[in-house]
């Protein structure tokens, strides 16, 4: 029977199942790959914004401090 993976609790745990290592998985992929990294934080900050700008032309001030995640 193949061994469960048990869920980690931090995130050094999960950096070093990613690079096997021990290191940090966002600075190895951003030595290794700059291009790539930094269009994805672009791609992902436009994206946040585009869903701020909706959120609040939908609901405005009237939620404010009353959503709890």
């Amino acid at each position: 029977m193949p061994k469960a993976i048990k869920e980690s609790n931090t995130k050094k745990e999960v950096n070093s199942y990613l690079t096997g290592d021990h290191g940090d998985i966002v600075t190895l992929m951003e030595q290794e790959w700059p291009e790539m990294t930094k269009e994805f934080k672009r791609l992902q900050r436009e994206q946040y914004e585009l869903f701020l700008q909706k959120r609040h032309k939908i609901f405005g001030k009237k939620f404010q401090n009353k959503i709890h995640i």
